[in-house]
């Protein structure tokens, strides 16, 4: 029987939300097939979800190494520990009319359910605020209030979602905490659609109203040193960079993130802002951080060496372009354990793991030229404590591509 302990993430809950609705109540429940009961519901936005497969599912989403929960879900007396967890995370359950299991549209008898099964109230089955039009005012309200997260978030700054969200209330006219988090995921949406960063709790959710896309462009427009501001947050050196020999892999490996063909801000989609060039100093900027990067990965290395018994291979690992100069096509030059040689791009920001990231011709032709022997870390959060994904082989193969300069000639 499983435990829920894992999930402790309200962000994984709404993925896994996002996922059901994508392919569907009775897919979803296919899919995570645990030993469910579903006399329980949840409610999101006015729309009932089983909650047994949102924690399997959730659990994937929040610990990829885990996956999904495959055995029966542990939920206490008349379901009081899985209610408790969910209103943790701050969702509320409901017992769910006998009638309505099995139906996909989930139709039929609710009791509402604050932490225990137990306590009753009857349910406003009404649209949610979340759906209803939101006028131009409160629209531009929490975009310049998402934007002003998003310059502490790549800045490394800390701060709480949460008092966001509160103060936001006092603003707008009749909105609840959760319809406000859902249009902060739709604005991550159109940032992610103009090949921009965005908040890393905020996942894109894509049915975007058309004013929000429009007051996103404006912000912009209007905040023209945005890009540059943000570009210098995402690759401002770190005062005190982390010494990459205090770590080891497993502290830090991530999956790497999935780009899938209809995601919004897919690189294959047109972008659709103009961005001014870098700067001498965003360039300069751009390059210590890489260097700190780079340096941090040349530790990370000696450290996994040594902890192998290879101390005689970390002597030798090399910060090839910091001795070299940046022309190799990589960064650091290692070792497998059993000697042969590994040569390592790395890629540094201070943003999330999604954040976008530059490939020269160079580094793609030296990824195709050494095959399995090459690697990207791209390293990410380096200014609030880093993690890192790898990928192995020929860069083609592993990223989506978009070119953004051309070498050019008169026909």
């Amino acid at each position: 029987m499983a435990v829920i302990r894992h999930v402790t993430d309200r962000q994984a809950v709404l993925e896994a939300i996002n996922e059901c609705d994508r392919i569907g109540r009775k897919a979803f429940r296919e899919k995570y097939a645990v030993d469910a009961k579903y006399e329980l519901v949840l409610r999101h936005n006015g729309k009932p979800y089983d909650p047994e497969p949102l924690l399997a599912a959730a659990q994937a989403y929040q610990h990829p190494d885990l996956g999904p929960i495959k055995e029966r879900i542990y939920q206490g007396h008349r379901g009081q520990r899985m209610a408790q967890r969910y209103a943790a995370l701050g969702f509320q359950l409901a017992e769910q009319d006998s009638r309505s299991i099995g139906h996909d549209n989930g139709a039929g008898d609710f009791k509402a359910s604050r932490g225990s099964v137990g306590s009753e109230a009857s349910v406003d089955l009404a649209p949610p605020p979340a759906q209803r039009d939101w006028p131009e005012e409160d629209v531009s309200l929490i975009v310049a209030d998402y934007f002003e997260m998003l310059k502490l978030e790549a800045s490394g700054h800390k701060y709480s979602k949460a008092e966001h969200r509160r103060r936001l209330l006092a603003s707008l006219d009749l909105r609840s905490e959760q319809s406000i988090e859902f249009k902060h995921c739709n604005i991550s949406a159109v940032l992610s659609g103009l090949s921009l960063p965005y908040i890393e709790g905020y996942k894109p959710r894509t049915n975007v109203q058309g004013s929000l896309r429009t007051a996103v462009e404006t912000y912009l427009n209007e905040h023209s040193q945005f890009f540059a501001e943000l570009d210098r947050r995402l690759h401002l050196p770190v005062s005190n960079p982390p010494d990459g020999s205090l770590y080891t892999l497993k502290d830090l490996e991530e999956a790497a993130p999935v780009f899938v063909d209809s995601e919004p801000g897919h690189p294959r989609s047109p972008t659709k802002l103009a961005r001014p060039g870098l700067t001498e100093e965003s360039a300069q900027t751009r390059k210590a951080l890489g260097r700190q990067g780079e340096e941090f990965v040349a530790g990370l290395e000696r450290r996994f060496l040594c902890d192998l018994g290879r101390g005689d291979l970390a002597e030798r690992v090399r910060h090839v372009a910091a001795v070299d100069g940046d022309g190799a096509g990589y960064d650091v030059q290692s070792f497998e354990p059993d000697g042969s040689e590994k040569y390592i791009e790395v890629k540094t920001t201070n943003g999330g793991d999604r954040t976008p990231f530059v490939i020269t011709e160079n580094e793609l032709f030296q990824s195709e030229r050494l095959g399995r022997c090459f690697w990207l870390y791209r390293v990410f959060r380096f200014s609030r404590g880093p993690k890192l994904y790898r990928l192995q082989g020929p860069l083609s193969e592993k990223l989506w591509l978009r070119p953004t300069e051309y070498s050019a000639r008169p026909r």
